[in-house]
């Protein structure tokens, strides 16, 4: 994991340190624990704007995230970590671990 500091090109970029971690996950993700992430773009059942400048941007699923980790009769040590990922709409990364079925856990800090 390799910290990068990025050249000032602009007042907001001149103080951004970035992250890589090259152990992430760079295909596609895990097909059952997605799910659909719907937009309203700031418009009613109506089909009217309500709220102002919000809309657009690129489209997001949801990663279904086990937060609790409480899985009833399968001891901690049984987990096998499988990928490192990360998710939109968060900072957070994600790791996937199998015993019988795959779940999201997230990494400590």
């Amino acid at each position: 994991m390799a910290v990068v500091k990025c050249k000032p090109t602009s007042p907001g970029r001149r103080h951004v340190v970035k992250v890589v971690n090259p152990e992430l996950h760079k295909g596609k993700p895990f097909a059952p624990l997605v799910e659909k992430n719907s937009k309203s773009g700031g418009r009613n059942n109506n089909g009217r704007i309500t709220t102002r400048h919000i809309g657009g941007g690129h489209k997001q699923a949801y990663r279904i995230v086990d937060f609790k980790r409480n899985k009833d009769g399968i001891p901690q040590l049984l987990n096998v970590l499988s990928t490192i990922r990360t998710a939109p709409r968060t900072s957070r990364w994600f790791c996937t671990k199998t015993v019988s079925a795959v779940t999201f856990w997230p990494l400590k800090a």
